[in-house]
C-alpha cells in the first residue's frame, strides 16, 4: 500500500481568539490559499488515491477536503480518531491492515504524530528524525503492515515544492 502522509495546512494561532478549543482551530486564509496549490502540485503527479482519512480536528478536515477537492478522480474521505495528536500506532496499523483492498490512502493529521509514525514506519523506532512542515506530504510504500514494518519513502515535498509543481508549465 502507499500511504500519502499530509500536515494540515496553516491554521489560526493556539490563543486567537483565547477561547477558542484546539479541535476548532481552523485553517486561515492564507493557509486555505497555501494548501490548495500544494493540493494542485501533488495532484500533478497523478497518483490514484482510493480514500483520503483525516484527524477529527477541524484543520485536518479542512485540509482533507482541500486536497480530495484536487484530485482529479473522486476518491471517499473518512475521519480517523487515530490521527488525532497522541493517536495509537498501533489501532491505526490495525485500521491499515483492514483496509488491504486499497492500494493508496492519504493520513491527514498533526506533528508530531506524523512524523513520529513516518519514522516508525521507515525505522521501527517510534519517535523519530521525521518532521513535517505545515502542508507538506511524504510517500512511503508498505508492503506488510504485520511486524516488522518497513517502508520506504518514495519522497517528501515541502508545501513550498508541491506549491511549485502546481504552476502550469509553458
Amino acid at each position: 500500500m502507499k500511504l500519502i502522509l499530509v500536515r494540515h495546512g496553516i491554521a489560526t494561532q493556539r490563543d486567537a481568539p483565547p477561547d477558542l478549543d484546539d479541535a476548532a482551530r481552523p485553517l486561515t486564509p492564507a493557509g486555505i490559499r497555501r494548501f490548495r496549490r500544494a493540493a494542485q502540485g501533488f495532484a500533478r503527479l497523478q497518483i490514484a488515491v482510493d480514500e483520503v482519512w483525516t484527524s477529527p480536528l477541524l484543520r485536518a478536515v479542512q485540509t482533507a477536503e482541500l486536497l480530495v477537492q484536487a484530485l482529479a478522480r473522486p476518491c471517499g474521505m473518512r475521519t480517523v480518531s487515530e490521527l488525532e495528536p497522541g493517536g495509537s500506532f498501533d489501532e491505526l496499523l490495525a485500521r491499515l491492515r483492514a483496509a488491504s483492498t486499497l492500494t493508496c490512502v492519504a493520513l491527514v493529521g498533526h506533528e508530531p504524530y506524523l512524523g513520529d509514525f513516518a519514522t516508525y514506519l521507515l525505522t521501527g523506532s517510534r519517535f523519530g528524525a521525521v518532521r513535517f512542515k505545515k502542508g507538506s506530504m511524504a510517500a512511503i510504500t508498505v508492503d506488510s503492515f504485520e511486524p516488522p514494518i518497513r517502508g520506504q519513502l518514495q519522497w517528501l515535498l515541502a508545501p513550498k515544492q508541491l506549491r511549485l509543481m502546481a504552476r502550469k508549465r509553458s
